[in-house]
């Protein structure tokens, strides 16, 4: 999907992304162009989304990902959205800064890119599929020790996690333990209450 696309689309709000047919399920719709990333807020960023269906692995080019207003859905006014099972990977920043108050992660996704729900200020439950696969959630490091985790900000008050979480470092691919990680998985200005 060429960039821009979207842009001006100022009722589009809710969006469904069909399961691929192609196999194996690896390979990303990708929306921008590698050479002419997609600059300001994102792909989406004029259209007041209120719900995404993402039944597929989705890739999106967005010049300098560095900020929690550049993920694909980091829109305010997102309330539901549903993750199918043939995602396996969600992006840094997907959603960020959006407006759901819970996410259940399938069995099916493998990792999660850093600062995914961060700043989601209305998050509260949190649904980690079982499953006998690792979940690997990805960092932002400098060298001198990772950035915050992928809830910071998100008030979370309940959280399941039916399978072992890895972090890894995102330029050395080095695993670490809840008590290495400066800031941990549920790193936030509230506490998780139930566990």
């Amino acid at each position: 999907i060429s960039n821009y696309v979207f842009n001006g689309c100022t009722r589009l709000n809710s969006l469904v992304f069909e399961p691929s047919q192609v196999v194996p399920n690896l390979i990303p719709l990708v929306i921008g162009e590698p050479d002419d990333p997609i600059t300001g807020e994102g792909p989406f960023s004029d259209c007041p989304l209120a719900s995404v269906d993402y039944n597929r692995y989705v890739s999106c080019y967005v010049d300098d990902l560095d900020s929690e207003d550049k993920g694909m859905f980091a829109r305010p006014t997102l309330k539901e959205v549903t993750i199918g099972e043939q995602v396996l990977v969600l992006s840094s920043y997907l959603l960020s800064g959006s407006s759901i108050t819970s996410i259940n992660i399938p069995n099916t996704v493998a990792t999660i890119g850093r600062n995914v729900f961060s700043n989601c200020d209305k998050l509260a439950t949190l649904n980690i599929e079982d499953g006998s696969e690792k979940l690997y959630v990805y960092t932002q490091t400098t060298g001198g020790g990772a950035d915050w985790g992928p809830f910071y900000d998100s008030p979370l008050t309940t959280a399941y996690l039916g399978r072992d979480v890895a972090y890894k470092c995102s330029y050395e691919n080095n695993d670490f333990t809840p008590e290495e990680w400066s800031d941990g998985f549920f790193a936030s200005e509230d506490d998780v209450e139930t566990l």
